[in-house]
């Protein structure tokens, strides 16, 4: 199979701020899309920003709880004004309930 190029397209990954998101964030980042990075943990979102900035990708990250639909459209408003429209998407963030 032929890889696709993914260089310059935007990538919106929810789950970035550790895990398996984590590794699939600078595993793109090499690539140098420009990755949207989403997570509810502002700190590991940002984490994982920078660290996918030393590979040269263009990286914004967003504190976003998944599990709010109103969050969700909000952010997601919110990406297409700051970055422009989502290319590829990578569900990742996972929903517990206690």
């Amino acid at each position: 199979l032929e890889r696709k190029n993914v260089e310059g397209s935007i990538i919106l990954i929810t789950g970035a701020g550790s895990g398996l998101g984590r590794e699939l964030s600078k595993r793109l980042a090499k690539s140098r899309p420009r990755l949207v990075l989403w997570d509810m943990n502002e700190t590991g979102v940002e984490e994982t920003a920078k660290m996918c900035r030393e590979f040269g990708a263009e990286c914004y990250a967003y504190v976003v709880d998944v599990s709010n639909r109103e969050m969700v459209y909000k952010t997601a408003d919110l990406v297409k004004k700051e970055v422009g429209d989502v290319e590829i998407l990578i569900n990742n963030a996972g929903i517990i309930n206690q």
